[in-house]
This record gives C-alpha cells, structure tokens and sequence, in this order.
C-alpha cells in the first residue's frame, strides 16, 4: 500500500516538467537488433533471423519477448533490407528483397505474426526506405515514390511516382509530408498536389526523419544538427535547434514526438537530446545509456502514455516512467464507477479510445490495453489488488474486489 501512495502522489498531480530523461534497459529480444517497431498499444516488435522469419513481440515496455511462427511469411534470405511496420489496427506489414536483391516483396499479418500473407500489386522493381500511419489509419510506403493504403494494407496505390526519392514521410489529419535532402515536400492525403514547398529559409540539409507531434505538428531534421518544425500545416516553419551541440560530420538522424505534449527525443550516434517545450531549449539526455562508441542508435518511438524507447545494435532502452518528463493529473476515483470492480468498470471520458497502463502496488506495469470508445475497461483477469490506470492524459486509482 505505502508503495501504490507514493506512485499516487508522484502522478497525482501536474508537475513541472523535466528536461533531462533517464533510460533503463530492455531485454533484448536478439543478438543483433537491427530493425524494431511499435505498435499503437506500445507493443514491441522485432524479426528473427530464420527461415521462416519468426516474429519476437513484446507487450511489457521490452521486459519479456514472445515467439510467433510467421508462418507463410518471408523468410532469411533478405532480412538485410527489412522493413517492419505496425498499422493503426496493429496489423504487421514486412517489405524486404527477394532472389537476392532483385526484386521486392509486402507480407501482412493481422495475428500478431504467426501467420503471413503476401501482399499483391507491390511494384517489385522500387526500392523503399520505410513505413508510417497517419492518424486517419492511411498507411504509406516510401522511398522510391510513395504508396498508400486505405484498407489496413490490404492493397495499395502509387501515389507518388518512382522519380521522387524520399527518405522519410509522415502524415497528419490533413496532408502529407516528406523530405529528401534539402526539400520538403507536402500534398495531400492521396498524394493530390504533391510537391516541394518553401521552408521560409531554414532548411534540413540532409533530411533523414520527420514526425507527427501534438496538435498535427511537423517536425523534420537531419544534415547539421537541424531541426525545423511547422504548426500551421506546412505555411510557415520554424528552426528549434537551441541547446543542441554540433559535432563535425555528426548529424541529426533520428526524431519522435508524443501527440499529448510539446515532447520531442532526437538523436545522432550515440547522443541523445531532448526537449519538453516545443524544441526551446533542448538538453543532452543520454543519462543511463550504454551505447558502444560503433553502435550508432537505429531509431526512436513514443507510445501514447509518453514513453520513450531507442535502440541499438546490440541495446534497447526506454524512458524511465517514475521519472519521466511529464506526470499526467489525477483523476478524482469517484468519477469511476463501480470502485471497487469485479472487473468490467467506466472510466472518466479522458480515457476513452486511449492505450492504458494498469499498475500495481509495486508499481510495475502489469497489464496495457486500449480502452473501449465508451470508455469502459474490463480488469477481470486482474488478481484482487489496489492498481493505479495510466494514459497519456490521466491517472485513476481502481480497486479490484472479487
């Protein structure tokens, strides 16, 4: 009980926020972890290096990993040029190289990866860099040209042609991004007017990643520790670089955004930046990191209760949630009902549709789910116990009584 009091009064109430996040470690789901993905639970998702390729999840923050078979799915002859994706609706998409390099392929599973399909109508002969969702459930393929999906990845469009070579694209309710080089490129949500636009002067001169952040803004960076933003879909934007150091040939290569706070994470090498006001200022938070000087991280994801996670070769690492950036407000328990439950209970409206964290009196996450649009959650497969419900907007008490 003494532990669940002081996990109450350390998310009970708003506090100021922190500029320096702390990582622990994951387990590390396999030797070599070069691809990794998240999905909108905060699952973990990784590919084993088989034939067939076997999928290793994880629906703890890292801390234990399960086999799934992937069965009829790709298998190791390609898994060099890998790219893994979990849609809006959790289903598993895997583009890689066939025969060698010579030609490519899409496999969907829509049951956690112990069963694939392959995917038709994928230009065998593009090369692509990677997958992203948009908040509407769109999924794009990019790199050489752009392709979407309306349907879950079911089937897709081209509907940016081959000629127009991105490295990174994101999506927020109402159009398109992408950047490459220098340029950044908008058009809307089927590629309609898709073209390069002007940034007002300030620029990404390599650009490697883009993000969605709160309240659909964009973020792009990469070439000499730039990060460039815009909040009025893509009219104006903005250069946020204050506190990041320049490292000669040492570029921005990585960034994420929570969608419920001006937090951003950002990442070159091995050094970690940070920032809980929008990109003023950043701060180095690299503190708890073990990267190997030759272990440059891989990539960067938020999940919906605002926990980070990075990666390289050979660690994997997330924000710690007890000191994490933000707290989330306290919601009074009387607005949940019935307290104690039995198992199915209604929430405050501040949960609905949301991914939640249930934690127990040790203060260890126990269980994640998405809570129904109605607001309900059921715990009965929960033991009797005092446990505190975690969203990126909010934090309950709840008792379960039997």
């Amino acid at each position: 009980m003494r532990s669940l009091l002081a996990l109450v009064l350390l998310c009970g109430t708003p506090t100021a926020a922190q500029a320096q996040l702390t990582w622990v470690p994951c387990t590390m789901p396999v030797n070599t972890l070069t691809t990794l993905a998240m999905g909108p639970y905060g699952e973990l998702v990784t590919l084993l290096n088989t034939n067939p390729a076997q999928v290793r999840m994880s629906t703890d923050q890292g801390q234990s990993w399960q086999n799934h078979a992937g069965t009829g799915g790709p298998n190791g002859t390609f898994l060099s040029e890998t790219r893994l994706h979990l849609t809006n609706a959790a289903t598993m998409l895997v583009w890689g190289s066939v025969n060698g390099g010579s030609s490519y392929g899409l496999w969907r599973s829509t049951d956690g990866g112990d069963t694939f399909a392959p995917v038709g109508g994928i230009p065998t002969s593009r090369y692509f860099m990677g997958f992203s969702s948009g908040p509407n459930g769109d999924v794009y393929l990019y790199g050489e040209g752009i392709l979407r999906s309306t349907n879950d990845g079911q089937s897709w469009t081209s509907i940016v042609g081959a000629s127009t070579f991105v490295t990174a694209a994101v999506a927020n309710t109402t159009n398109l991004y992408a950047v490459q080089i220098g340029v950044v490129y908008k058009g809307g949500l089927d590629g309609t007017g898709f073209a390069a636009i002007s940034t007002g002067g300030v620029q990404v001169t390599n650009g490697l990643a883009m993000a969605r952040g709160l309240n659909d803004r964009i973020l792009a960076t990469g070439g000499g520790d730039r990060i460039i933003t815009t909040t009025d879909n893509g009219l104006t934007w903005q250069a946020v670089n204050t506190g990041i150091t320049t490292t000669l040939n040492n570029e921005l290569q990585h960034i994420a955004a929570s969608l419920s706070s001006d937090t951003w994470v950002t990442a070159k090498q091995i050094t970690v930046f940070s920032t809980d006001n929008g990109g003023a200022p950043w701060a180095n938070a690299s503190s708890g990191l073990g990267f190997a000087g030759n272990e440059p991280i891989q990539g960067i994801f938020c999940d919906s209760t605002e926990t980070f996670y990075l990666y390289g070769y050979f660690h994997l690492y997330r924000s710690n949630i007890s000191t994490g950036i933000e707290a989330s407000p306290m919601v009074n328990d009387e607005k949940v009902f019935p307290n104690p439950t039995e198992g199915i209970m209604r929430l405050p409206s501040t949960f609905a549709g949301k991914a939640c964290q249930v934690i127990d009196a040790a203060g260890r996450e126990v269980l994640r789910v998405q809570v129904g649009y109605d607001a309900t959650l059921d715990l009965g497969a929960l033991e009797n116990g005092r446990y505190l419900l975690r969203s990126a907007a909010a934090v309950v008490p709840v008792q379960v009584l039997r």
